[in-house]
């Protein structure tokens, strides 16, 4: 009795939903399905579409942003001297602003050719370095102890503007039973120059800039990266 109950339920199921879907409605039902499924799905993929263009968007804009920071580190500037006399670049500085061009006058550090400074290691201390400075002086040799750096207590023999000068004492302090070394040591003088921007430049033409040097004297022109000369501070 039990299974022909639920065969009887079965096909009584079966019967009804057979009946709803041939029905005069049945059309409207399906309509209603199907439109709901079709706002759902557009209403997730505009969302999609505007998650999709504003992360383009920002990559974008990031890589304009970068592309900015790459011109402006590469800007060369044009740069006028070096000037000897300050009150020819201050000159050429008034001439220049009076033609309405915007530039900057600096000191800048220009390496120079190097020293040669021959010495003698730091010694095991103080005392140690004051009786090897006197030995070398009772020997006529000109000395004098290091006070501070990493060659303390080392004793110098003189510094040289050119290397085979340098060499010279070096052999000499050798054969005198010295163990003495060189030194190449980096030194750099401070120029006077006139700098401004490339389009600054370009607004006086070569006749002009021609009149220029023959009024103030010769200077060299150099190019350099804007950056590199924007930390050095303007002279008033």
């Amino acid at each position: 009795m039990r299974v022909l109950f639920f065969v009887l339920l079965t096909l009584n199921i079966a019967y009804a939903a057979w009946n709803l879907l041939l029905s005069p409605h049945a059309p409207d039902l399906r309509k209603s399905l199907l439109e709901r499924s079709s706002t759902t799905t557009s209403k997730s993929k505009p969302r999609q579409i505007i998650q999709q263009f504003e992360g383009g968007s920002a990559a974008v804009t990031q890589q304009a942003t970068d592309a900015n920071e790459n011109d402006n580190s590469a800007a060369t500037c044009w740069m006028l001297g070096p000037f000897d006399d300050e009150n020819t670049a201050r000159t050429l500085r008034e001439r220049l602003v009076a033609l309405d061009v915007d530039l900057q006058l600096k000191k800048l550090a220009t390496p120079v050719a190097p020293d040669y400074w021959v010495y003698i290691e730091p010694q095991m201390s103080r005392k140690a370095a004051l009786r090897l400075l006197r030995e070398l002086q009772a020997s006529q040799i000109d000395s004098f102890i290091i006070g501070e750096g990493e060659l303390e207590n080392g004793i110098s023999l003189g510094f040289f503007p050119d290397e085979k000068s340098a060499r010279k004492i070096q052999r000499a302090r050798t054969e005198d039973g010295y163990s003495a070394k060189i030194k190449s040591v980096v030194r750099s003088a401070e120029e006077l120059w006139v700098v401004l921007q490339v389009d600054e430049y370009d607004k006086l033409d070569a006749n002009q800039w021609q009149k220029l040097r023959r009024e103030l004297g010769k200077w060299q022109q150099r190019q350099n990266y804007c950056k590199l000369i924007a930390s050095v501070k303007e002279l008033e």
